[in-house]
C-alpha cells in the first residue's frame, strides 16, 4: 500500500489551490477512501462489474484492461458532470461584482469555459454510452490497450480520461479546440496488485488514430526515462 496512517498524496484542483500556489499544483495529504473512490456506480453494480478486475489477478485480459479504462471515463463524466453543474453558481457570483471591468472580464472567462465544458460534457457522455455498449455485449476485444508491467508496485497510483493533443514527442495528435471535430479519448491507470505494478492505457480505435500514435510514442521511451515521462502525465 502507498497509504501513511490512512492518507495519501493527492493533488486538490481548484482556483483556490491554483492562486495559492502561483500557478502551480502542490500535493496535500488526502483520506484514502476521499483520494480514491467516487460514487459512480452503487456497492452492487460495482462488485458486478469489476469483479473480473479486482478478486481476480490481473492478466492483461481484454476484459481486464477495457475495464480498467471503462472506471477511468466513468469518473472522467462523473467528474466532468460536477463541473458542469457549478457554472450557475459561479454566474451569480461573477454578476454579483460591484467592479464593472472585472464582472466583464470574469464573464468573458466563465463563457469561454461554460462553452467548453459543455462540449467536453458531451464528448465524455458519448465515449461513456460507447464503452457502455461494448460492456452490455461483452464485445472487449473492440476496445484497444497497451500494459505496462513493472516489477515493483507502483509509488504513484492514478487513474482518468483525457483527450491527448501531442504524443509524448511533441507531435500533435488531435486539435481539441476544433469544436466541429469529436476528440478520441484515451484512458489511463496506474495501479498495484500482488506487490507488482501495472499501468495501463485503453481507448477505442478512432479514424485519426489517436491512441495507437500516443502508445507508440511512449514505447519509444528509453527504459530509464519512463518513470519521468509518466510523472508529467500524470
Amino acid at each position: 500500500a502507498i497509504a501513511r496512517d490512512g492518507h495519501v498524496y493527492s493533488f486538490l484542483p481548484s482556483l483556490e489551490n491554483i492562486e495559492r500556489g502561483n500557478g502551480l499544483l502542490e500535493p496535500e495529504l488526502r483520506g484514502i477512501n476521499q483520494a480514491s473512490t467516487f460514487s459512480g456506480f452503487c456497492g452492487i453494480h460495482d462488485d458486478k462489474i469489476f469483479a473480473p478486475m479486482e478478486k481476480h489477478d490481473f492478466e492483461c485480459s481484454d476484459e481486464q484492461c477495457f475495464l480498467v479504462g471503462y472506471r477511468a471515463i466513468a469518473r472522467e463524466l462523473y467528474t466532468k458532470t460536477a463541473s458542469a453543474s457549478t457554472n450557475p453558481m459561479l454566474r451569480d457570483m461573477i454578476a454579483a461584482q460591484t467592479n464593472d471591468e472585472r464582472r466583464e472580464g470574469l464573464g468573458s472567462i466563465h463563457d469561454v469555459y461554460t462553452a467548453a465544458t459543455a462540449v467536453g460534457l458531451e464528448n465524455a457522455r458519448n465515449s461513456k454510452l460507447a464503452h457502455d455498449a461494448i460492456l452490455v455485449e461483452r464485445n472487449f476485444e473492440v476496445a484497444a490497450s497497451y500494459a505496462v508491467f513493472c516489477l515493483k508496485k507502483k509509488d504513484v497510483m492514478c487513474s482518468g480520461g483525457f483527450f491527448p493533443e501531442q504524443d509524448f514527442t511533441g507531435n500533435e495528435l488531435q486539435d481539441v479546440a476544433d469544436l466541429s471535430a469529436t476528440p478520441e479519448l484515451l484512458s489511463f491507470a496506474a495501479f498495484s496488485q500482488g506487490g507488482k505494478g501495472w499501468i495501463v492505457f485503453s481507448w477505442l480505435p478512432g479514424p485519426k488514430e489517436v491512441g495507437i500514435r500516443f502508445v507508440q510514442s511512449f514505447h519509444e521511451i528509453a527504459d530509464d526515462n519512463i518513470g519521468d515521462a509518466l510523472v508529467r502525465l500524470f
